[in-house]
């Protein structure tokens, strides 16, 4: 009954531990030479371990070192197969869970006779607690592979959000830089049709008052009177058409050749090349108030214009 009251007192142990110490208290009851507890393949497939064996003197065996008749027995055990309570000096006791066999208590006795009904009793309280352990150890594994999953799923959650967070950011760049092309793309237009204008119409009229300043020069040199005020007013506007045809070229070419920069420019810093451009003969300032907020790249492409 010591023994006994050992084994059930155990839940504070690991599965190992309880297993073994049923295992002798069956084997003090019946003075057994062998005593053994194990499941049945394929029965809890959690739990751990799936069998233990003790000899006479209780000591834990391994299957490599148990004699034949009982490592057969051990494999009948396991294999699930059915046998009599009561066979030679073979005592087996069935371990249940919700009245499905998940493995056996087998105990080799060395009474003079059978079993006393109240050692089968006891044996059957014995199994029971057995099979309250192993389903307890088959639990416990269960849980722990299941929060094993649960931290690689967490952990591959967490990878994929990373990649994704990573992916908008590249996303947002990358629609960055086409609103930047698009925009880009329309302002070289509009400067290229402004450089075609100043070229096929502003430059060519400059250039032919330019010419008819210096027929205007020819004429008033052979004029009788005194041309010379004339003359001097007519090589004043010719500097001028000359002036004016210098720095239509030169807007010409900054036009084709207006250095781009990557991100889009708002209509605000448009507004301020535009005032810049004019600030070595105008005195212009530009104010800008409120949070850009952006508009479609047509409509502050219009206003640009403007």
């Amino acid at each position: 009954l010591d023994s006994i009251s050992r084994a059930l007192v155990r839940t504070s142990h690991g599965p190992r531990e309880i297993m073994e110490e049923i295992a002798r208290a069956a084997g003090e009851q019946l003075v057994a030479s062998w005593s053994m507890l194990g499941l049945r393949d394929g029965r809890l497939p959690w739990a751990q371990p799936r069998f233990v064996v003790v000899d006479e003197a209780g000591r834990p065996r391994g299957e490599d070192v148990l004699p034949e008749h009982v490592g057969s027995e051990l494999s009948s055990l396991r294999a699930g197969a059915e046998h009599r309570t009561m066979e030679g000096h073979w005592v087996r006791i069935a371990l249940r869970i919700e009245g499905e066999q998940i493995g056996s208590l087998v105990v080799s006795h060395g009474l003079d006779g059978n079993p006393e009904p109240d050692d089968l009793s006891l044996l059957r309280i014995l199994a029971n607690q057995a099979a309250v352990a192993l389903r307890t150890a088959e639990l416990y594994q269960s849980g722990v592979d299941l929060q094993r999953r649960a931290g690689i799923l967490y952990d591959e959650v967490a990878t994929y959000a990373s990649d994704l967070a990573s992916s908008a950011t590249q996303l947002q760049l990358t629609r960055k830089q086409l609103v930047a092309a698009d925009q880009r793309a329309l302002i070289d237009s509009e400067r290229h049709r402004i450089a075609r204008e100043l070229h096929d119409s502003v430059s060519q009229i400059v250039l032919s008052a330019g010419l008819a300043v210096d027929l205007a020069r020819l004429d008033s040199a052979e004029l009788d009177c005194d041309a010379g005020h004339v003359t001097s007013r007519l090589d004043q506007a010719k500097g001028l058409t000359q002036d004016a045809l210098h720095q239509l070229r030169t807007a010409i070419y900054a036009l084709h050749h207006t250095e781009r920069g990557e991100d889009p420019a708002t209509l605000a810093e448009v507004l301020e090349e535009v005032a810049a451009g004019y600030r070595s003969q105008l005195d212009i300032a530009v104010r800008v108030q409120g949070t850009y907020e952006g508009a479609a790249n047509e409509l502050e492409h219009e206003l640009a214009r403007i």
